[in-house]
Parts: structure tokens; C-alpha cells; sequence
């Protein structure tokens, strides 16, 4: 079975009929291929999903700061404490952006698309969660 890396209709269309101008963090859970895999067949040169995804970081960020946004936290996993096996995450990566319009257009901004292959070859699967940027806490 192949994993949704990409919004359905449904969760794209929620995003955006929500308020647009409001603060929000995207909580993004990743899980990398052993080995990273081109969906158009080029050779990936025998790296990893981890440096695949690496590829695609090293766009991602400079397009994130370039909206306002910034990366809040991220880290490999450690330790399940509570959980199953499906959520066996490698990486956790909080990223705040400045609204929901500032994310879509990130997202289709045509050199972040370019940088997508990078993201599909790494991911074996992963969760985006948009919440609230309801502030720093303590």
C-alpha cells in the first residue's frame, strides 16, 4: 500500500476556507525509506530517505523564512512511550508560519515544487498537522 504524501481534495479545501491571516504551526511527522526512491526513475545514487529528504530541507527552509515563517524545534525521535508501531516517526519538526496564506503560497511557488521529488524519494510516510500559533508556553 502506498502512503499519502500529499493533502486529499478535502483537507487542501479546509485549508483554505479557513481564516487566512492567522498565525499557524504545522506539526510535520516523518518517516524515512531505508533507501530513497524517484518516483520518475532517476537514480538516486544510493542515499538515504533521510539525505533525500535533506535535499528537499535545504529549499524548504530557505522558502519558509523567505514567507516570514521559521523552524520553532525539530529533532530525531529518541524514545515511543505511548503509541504503535505506526507511530514509529523518525523526525519531528514544528514550523510556525506566519499565516495560512503564507504557507500556500510557499507551496506553490515553483521552486519549492521543484524541490518535491527530494521530499517523495525520502518519505516512506508522514503526518502535517496544522494547529494554532497560540504563543510561546511558560
Amino acid at each position: 500500500m502506498s502512503e499519502k504524501l500529499e493533502p486529499t481534495e478535502a483537507q487542501l479545501d479546509a485549508l483554505m476556507k479557513a481564516d487566512q491571516t492567522t498565525p499557524i504551526v504545522m506539526v510535520n511527522l516523518l518517516k524515512f525509506r531505508a533507501k530513497a526512491v524517484y518516483e520518475d526513475g532517476r537514480d538516486a545514487g544510493g542515499i538515504s530517505g533521510a539525505e533525500a529528504y535533506g535535499l528537499y530541507g535545504q529549499v524548504a527552509q530557505k522558502k519558509i523564512k523567505s514567507v516570514g515563517g521559521g523552524i520553532l524545534w525539530q529533532s530525531p525521535r529518541e524514545q515511543l512511550v505511548v503509541g504503535t508501531d505506526k507511530d514509529d516517526w523518525d523526525a519531528v519538526v514544528l514550523v510556525r508560519y506566519p499565516s495560512r496564506k503564507a504557507f500556500l503560497e510557499m507551496t506553490s511557488e515553483a521552486d519549492y515544487r521543484e524541490a518535491l521529488p527530494h521530499r517523495t524519494a525520502g518519505l516512506k510516510r508522514t503526518a502535517l498537522i496544522q494547529c494554532m500559533d497560540t504563543g510561546a508556553v511558560g
